[in-house]
């Protein structure tokens, strides 16, 4: 989704920053320098956006046939 960045915690299994507790870390997530472009996996439309407690801000994109992504 950037053309340049650092993962910041992979895929994998981690300590929970939040709850400092150990759990699966079912995303990937990569930080970038501020104002950096950042681009969707597929064109598609924008279904959802927000703020949660578990992810902070969020957008869900939809692509159609039931595939949708979401930047958190």
């Amino acid at each position: 989704p950037v053309m340049s960045g650092w993962v910041t915690s992979p895929f994998a299994d981690r300590i929970n920053p939040i709850t400092n507790k150990h759990e699966f870390h079912p995303a990937i997530d990569i930080a970038v320098e501020e104002n950096t472009p950042i681009y969707a996996v597929m064109d598609g439309i924008v279904s959802a956006q927000g703020s949660s407690s578990i992810s902070g801000n969020y957008v869900i994109i939809e692509h159609g046939g039931g595939i949708k992504s979401v930047y958190a």
